[in-house]
């Protein structure tokens, strides 16, 4: 299955297992609704529990947000995370506050979840992510679902918790398939996962971007440079103790942060880690991230504006300072990189991992 058809199936389970959930989106009547994530839910539960959202995201988070107060779990939808930004006041000031403000009398239970786009020309108005901006605000929790395995647990682990959790979707994500695994305790605690271990270098990613970093970690392995790749899955709050315990073994890191490079979630997990561990590395950290500009809808101009397994690939050599026969494997990945069109999901993704 592919991410967004676990998506689907957790949110089915959900529908079905707890008469209090009730999921809010635009299109709920599509073939296709919010991608294929809200499939088949009219087929299970009541129309009373599917609501129609209008072109009014303030007021239907804000609907969510007075029901969760009042004991039911809402699930809101959004196709791109922009529409979100006109409910900032709902999710910042509501939201993220009630518990704190009701001295915990009240609880807001919802899950938010909203898409990342890119390719196809989407351009500045429907590719950005806005990870920092929500994980900055206390009382709200952010995840990111990236690999197959995981993304069912991700998602029911969200619909549990007691506080908003803000689920950030990436489009490209949605493709990559793999198993589904249905044994993780929904009740638990999500955590950063590791994807690959080694002692030549930690990489801490996460979303679409942990995929990217997937394709460069098996293409060194093939020439002796083991590396540890850590996904995060949650950025708020941020649990960097894999982090910690792998640079002691590696002393070097990359940060590739899917968001804006400055004030980004790549500076605050550098600045943590040279808190806490800066005697262990042996090179300064270096990170990834978007340039300070909108991002492009020209395909000529955003190849030089995202991060890429290339961009990856070529800070992996400079960071550990590889020979030439070592370093080949560059070449390696803009091969298998340039071989798909680069505005649309690397086919080498679809798994499984």
């Amino acid at each position: 299955m592919n991410i967004a058809e676990i998506i689907n199936r957790a949110l089915l389970d959900i529908a079905i297992e707890d008469p209090r959930s009730i999921f809010i989106a635009q299109g709920m009547n599509d073939a296709t609704p919010v991608f294929g994530t809200l499939n088949d839910l009219q087929k299970h539960i009541p129309n009373s529990r599917l609501v129609e959202m209008p072109v009014a995201e303030n007021g239907g988070v804000g609907i969510a947000v007075g029901a969760a107060m009042a004991g039911v779990r809402p699930v809101v939808s959004v196709h791109r995370v922009e529409f979100l930004l006109l409910a900032l006041e709902q999710l910042f000031n509501n939201a993220a506050k009630a518990n704190f403000l009701s001295g915990g009398l009240y609880s807001v239970p919802i899950l938010v979840r909203a898409v990342i786009g890119r390719g196809w020309g989407q351009g500045p108005s429907h590719s950005q992510g806005f990870e920092s901006v929500f994980a900055s605000i206390p009382g709200l929790k952010v995840v990111c679902p990236s690999i197959p395995e995981t993304a069912y647990s991700l998602i029911r682990q969200s619909y549990s918790d007691e506080s908003p959790v803000i689920c950030l979707e990436h489009r490209w994500s949605h493709y990559s398939v793999g198993d589904i695994n249905k044994t993780d305790n929904k009740e638990a605690e999500i955590k950063p996962v590791q994807l690959s271990k080694g002692n030549r270098l930690t990489i801490v990613s996460y979303g679409y971007l942990s995929l990217e970093c997937i394709l460069v970690v098996n293409e060194f392995r093939k020439v002796g440079i083991n590396i540890d790749l850590i996904d995060l899955q949650i950025i708020r709050p941020l649990n960097l103790e894999l982090v910690f315990e792998s640079i002691k073994k590696t002393g070097h890191l990359l940060v590739v942060d899917q968001g804006y490079k400055f004030l980004g979630l790549g500076a605050e997990i550098i600045s943590q880690v040279v808190e806490e561990n800066m005697d262990v590395l042996q090179q300064p950290p270096v990170r990834l991230g978007l340039p300070s500009l909108p991002s492009p809808s020209a395909v000529s101009l955003a190849k030089d504006y995202y991060c890429t397994s290339i961009n990856i690939a070529k800070a992996v050599k400079e960071l550990l300072d590889l020979p030439e026969d070592q370093s080949v494997v560059i070449e390696t990945v803009k091969k298998i990189r340039n071989a798909t069109p680069f505005d649309v999901p690397n086919q080498y993704f679809k798994g499984p991992f």
